[in-house]
């Protein structure tokens, strides 16, 4: 079973240059992939690319983020628009992608001001076993990535969130619900 790892960007950053070993039990020894919405820049050197199928829009991440929504309702949302993708297969194991920014955005812009949704963005290879998938939060309990775990898992993925595995039960229904993945992050 291929292994994914989920946790925040700024503990993967203290694993990768050595900073800290603290956190090296959530970070694969793959590649560092990012799953947050506004990547800050110090982490263009960290991130090699972008698993878009999981970053939030950014009209739900600004109505969390302004009070419009709340988080169970925002993770409500993010599970019925990943269990499409979910139903599809797109998540599982070789078909969950990588996206970096186009050749035609690079050769029209700098790299670091791409649009996050739409024709700037090119699927490449898929996520490889032993990635770590980041999200600038510190903690998974109020992160969108305890979702992205929780759709993995369901995926056929083994996933480590923040240092400890999630184990699915149940199954995806193909109707809205990832099924019911914890973690021993405090998730219920």
């Amino acid at each position: 079973m291929m292994r994914v790892y989920l946790t925040s960007l700024a503990r993967a950053s203290a694993v990768r240059i050595g900073k800290s070993t603290r956190f090296a039990p959530e970070v694969g020894p793959g590649p560092v992939l990012g799953i947050l919405r506004r990547p800050p820049t110090w982490a263009a050197s960290l991130i090699s690319g972008h698993v878009l199928g999981l970053m939030p829009k950014h009209k739900e991440l600004d109505a969390v983020q302004g009070g419009e929504l709340t988080f169970d309702g925002y993770c409500s949302v993010l599970r019925r628009r990943w269990a499409r993708s979910l139903a599809s297969g797109l998540y599982a194991p070789g078909a969950l992608r990588v996206a970096v920014t186009s050749t035609q955005h690079l050769a029209q812009h700098h790299p670091d001001g791409a649009f996050w949704d739409g024709q700037w963005w090119e699927g490449r290879d898929p996520v490889v076993d032993g990635s770590t998938l980041c999200c600038a939060c510190k903690d998974a309990p109020a992160c969108h990535r305890s979702v992205a775990a929780e759709v993995l898992a369901s995926a056929g993925w083994e996933v480590i969130l923040d240092g400890e595995p999630v184990a699915f039960r149940g199954h995806s229904d193909h109707n809205g619900s990832a099924g019911d993945a914890t973690g021993g992050s405090g998730r219920e």
